[in-house]
C-alpha cells in the first residue's frame, strides 16, 4: 500500500511531466510552423525580385489516353513534322482556343490597355516531360558504378540500357509526354490558365481530349525530379497512404514498448515502495 503522501507526490509529478510534454510537443509544431512561414516568406521575397520564365508557366499531368487519343484522331503521318512536335502545336493551339473563348471570364490584368485586351494570349513555349524514369536510373546507377570504379556493375548496366534501347516498345513508351508545362507570353493569359479547371460556364472546358486536366503553377526548374514525374496522382497518393501506414505502425509500436517498460519500472517500483526505516526498526524494536 503506497502511502498518501506518496501518492500525491506521484500525481503531481505525473501532472508536471504530462504538461512538459504538451509544452514540448507545441513548442516544436509552432516551431516548424514558424520556420514555414519564414520560408514561404523568403520565397515570395526572391520570387518578387526575379522574374523569370517560371513565373508565367503553368503545368498539367497527362494521362496516357490522353496521347493514344491524340495519336488515333489528330497525328498526321504524313505531316513532315514529328509527332512530337505535332502533339505540341496541338495543346498550343487548343489551349489559347480554349482561354481566348469569348465566353471566358477575363482576369482584367490587361484592363485599361485597349490594344492588349483584344490581343490573342498566346503561349510562348510547351516543354514535355517524359515516362523516362526507368532509364534515367538506369544511367544514374551507371553513372554511380563508374564513379566507385565497379567495373562489372557498370557493365552489367550498360547492357540493360542496350537491351532497353533495341526495345521499340520501351523506346515508344519513353516519348510518351506525361506532364505539360506551357509559358504565356502575359500575366492575363497565365492567370486565365490558372482557373482553368474552375471554369464550368463554356461547355469546351469540360475534357481535353476526352479526359480533365487540372492546371496549376509551374514547380520551380530545381524542384522538378523530371524521373518521378511519370507517375499519376492516384500513384502519388498510394505511396503516400503506404508511407502514413508505416509511420503508424512505427509509432504503434514504439508506443507499446514505451508503455510496456513502464509497467516493467511501475512493477518494481510497487514492489519495493519507499519506507520509513527508523519507523520500522521501532516497530520490532531494534536499534
Amino acid at each position: 500500500m503506497i502511502p498518501k503522501t506518496l501518492t500525491t507526490d506521484r500525481k503531481l509529478d505525473g501532472l508536471m511531466f504530462g504538461s512538459l510534454t504538451v509544452f514540448v510537443y507545441l513548442f516544436v509544431v509552432i516551431y516548424f510552423d514558424y520556420i514555414k512561414c519564414i520560408a514561404m516568406n523568403t520565397f515570395v521575397d526572391w520570387d518578387v525580385k526575379s522574374i523569370t520564365a517560371g513565373d508565367f508557366s503553368v503545368e498539367f499531368d497527362l494521362d496516357i489516353k490522353t496521347y493514344e487519343r491524340f495519336q488515333k484522331h489528330y497525328h498526321d503521318p504524313t505531316n513532315p513534322m514529328s509527332e512530337n512536335a505535332q502533339f505540341k502545336l496541338f495543346i498550343q493551339n487548343e489551349l489559347e482556343d480554349r482561354i481566348n473563348d469569348p465566353e471566358y471570364p477575363d482576369q482584367h490584368y490587361d484592363d485599361g490597355d485597349e490594344a492588349a485586351q483584344k490581343a490573342r494570349k498566346k503561349i510562348a513555349q510547351i516543354t514535355f516531360a517524359y515516362e523516362n524514369g526507368e532509364m534515367i536510373d538506369l544511367l544514374t546507377d551507371r553513372g554511380y558504378y563508374l564513379k566507385n570504379e565497379k567495373w562489372e556493375k557498370a557493365v552489367a548496366v550498360e547492357a540493360k540500357i542496350e537491351s532497353k534501347i533495341h526495345d521499340r516498345k520501351f523506346l515508344d513508351k519513353m516519348q510518351t509526354p506525361c506532364s505539360v508545362f506551357a509559358t504565356f507570353e502575359t500575366e492575363e493569359g497565365l492567370q486565365r490558365a490558372l482557373v482553368y479547371s474552375d471554369i464550368k460556364e463554356c461547355p469546351k472546358q469540360q475534357a481535353f481530349l476526352g479526359e480533365d486536366i487540372e492546371i496549376q503553377p509551374a514547380s520551380e526548374p530545381t524542384d522538378i525530379i523530371w524521373e518521378n514525374r511519370q507517375y499519376e496522382p492516384s500513384e502519388r497518393t498510394l505511396k503516400r497512404v503506404i508511407v502514413w501506414i508505416i509511420i503508424l505502425i512505427m509509432l504503434a509500436l514504439s508506443a507499446g514498448l514505451i508503455y510496456k517498460m513502464t509497467l516493467i519500472a511501475n512493477g518494481s517500483k510497487f514492489m519495493f515502495p519507499k519506507v520509513d526505516c527508523a519507523a520500522t526498526a521501532k516497530s520490532y524494536n531494534t536499534q
